[in-house]
């Protein structure tokens, strides 16, 4: 059985977290914000499968119309890779359209299976940040929407 709770920053020492992620909590940025969730403008969901949390994730809306948004894997989250993508493409896509968000966007690491997963949320990639954290390359990704043809 799938749910969606709201995030809490104490979800993420309970996820079975992807050991290559575990670095990227300790940027106190993210850190600070996360711990703040939810905000006017910055929100997230951590979905669960059963009683084992698939992933947290969420937005930081930057200015009207556009957001960053976040997602921080569990191990077992690839057992359920097609439940998860359906979760977070719904998720991500009904977010837009209440908060009016004509542009998403997300720096992802430069590895192929973050890029794919990229790809398969409907995001394109725009640029190659270099060295840009711990001295490893990310890329810019975002995804539009034009909600005039709904």
């Amino acid at each position: 059985m799938t749910r969606r709770i709201l995030f809490k920053y104490d979800h993420l020492d309970l996820l079975n977290l992807q050991e290559d992620y575990r670095p990227l909590l300790d940027l106190e940025g993210i850190r600070f914000v996360l711990k703040q969730l939810p905000l006017p403008n910055a929100d997230g969901l951590t979905l669960m499968v059963d009683d084992q949390i698939m992933c947290c994730f969420g937005y930081l809306q930057l200015f009207s119309g556009v957001s960053e948004v976040w997602l921080f894997p569990s191990v077992n989250m690839g057992d359920y890779g097609v439940t998860v993508v359906r979760e977070v493409k719904g998720y991500l896509e009904a977010t837009a359209e209440v908060r009016g968000w004509h542009r998403v966007q997300t720096l992802t690491r430069n590895i192929r299976m973050h890029r794919k997963w990229m790809e398969v949320l409907g995001f394109v990639e725009e640029g190659t940040l270099k060295q840009y954290y711990q001295k490893e390359d990310y890329i810019l990704s975002a995804r539009y929407f034009d909600w005039s043809k709904a």
